[in-house]
């Protein structure tokens, strides 16, 4: 059983998120950071972010520091969407994993990132299919 966490309705993230959970055929959760989710029962768990100077969104961050133990996944994996500048996406991920460590959950280092769309001027056109795709084999990913 998988599972997708995502903290926007819309967005880059959102539509790579939504494009994995249909061809998955897996549940999807937006998350506020107030949720009560038991995911320790999910074979696969992935979280979803945009990166904001360095930083994933701040409901994910949320989320994950409320998450009981009794109730966190054994391991998570990373999708981030990001505008391509410098380290950012790694700042983002060394973020979220740093969190989840804290509540004794591992996360893959194989995360994914993919550029996308910002500001109607940067990345026009992506994420597109090509990279649409790509997530979904990673997802798919052992």
């Amino acid at each position: 059983m998988k599972i997708i966490l995502c903290p926007k309705e819309n967005g880059n993230t959102r539509k790579i998120c939504d494009a994995i959970a249909t061809e998955d055929d897996c549940e999807l959760v937006r998350i506020t950071g107030n949720e009560i989710l038991d995911l320790s029962d999910y074979e696969s768990v992935i979280v979803g972010s945009g990166v904001y100077g360095g930083f994933p969104h701040k409901n994910l961050l949320m989320f994950i520091r409320n998450l009981k133990e009794e109730h966190a996944p054994k391991k998570v994996r990373v999708l981030l969407t990001w505008l391509g500048r410098g380290k950012s996406d790694m700042e983002a991920f060394k973020r979220i994993e740093k969190e989840f460590l804290l509540k004794g959950v591992s996360v893959s280092t194989n995360y994914k990132k993919v550029l996308g769309h910002s500001f109607g001027v940067f990345h026009i056109g992506k994420p597109n299919d090509k990279d649409i795709k790509s997530c979904i084999e990673w997802a798919n990913e052992p």
